[in-house]
């Protein structure tokens, strides 16, 4: 491998990883070939339930507000709750959007 800079200076590279993340297919994002995908070890995680994701977020949220004072922390359920409404609103106003100018550019 050469490195990159204006001498082209030659890089040997061993005993080294490579983790790499993609999302499904669409929105611009296209499929990968399986047989390149059948070089790596692959792992498929879906996403978590809104249950397991209220668990998750107001845990961190509830670790972050100790410090402060009683009615402040007893705000982490609300607060959280509010969040992830505001996240899902947004993203199907996001994917209506998206929805309504791909139809009208057909």
């Amino acid at each position: 491998m050469y490195d990159r800079g204006k001498d082209l200076n030659w890089k040997n590279m061993k005993d080294i990883g490579y983790i790499a993340a993609m999302g499904k297919a669409g929105g611009g994002r296209n499929e990968t070939d399986p047989r390149f995908v059948s070089l790596f070890c692959v792992f498929n995680m879906t996403f978590p339930s809104d249950e397991a994701l209220f668990l998750i977020y107001n845990s961190i949220l509830a670790g972050h507000t100790q410090p402060f004072p009683k009615d402040i922390q007893d705000t982490v359920s609300t607060l959280t709750k509010m969040t992830m409404a505001l996240y899902r609103f947004v993203l199907l106003s996001f994917l209506t959007l998206i929805y309504n100018a791909t139809k009208s550019s057909q």
